[in-house]
């Protein structure tokens, strides 16, 4: 078997019995943006 496909069937098997909780539905989505700024700083922005 070839690599990927060997991953897949783990991930598959490892995830059979995961119990999910309550799903979420949002209206909006945002982005978290993090910058380097000119003075070197970081920086995080949320873009809608």
């Amino acid at each position: 078997m070839k690599f990927t496909s060997q991953m897949c069937w783990c991930i598959g098997k490892s995830s059979g019995g995961v119990q999910y909780g309550k799903l979420y539905s949002y209206g909006k989505l945002a982005i978290k943006v993090i910058v380097e700024n000119s003075k070197g700083e970081i920086c995080s922005y949320d873009i809608p």
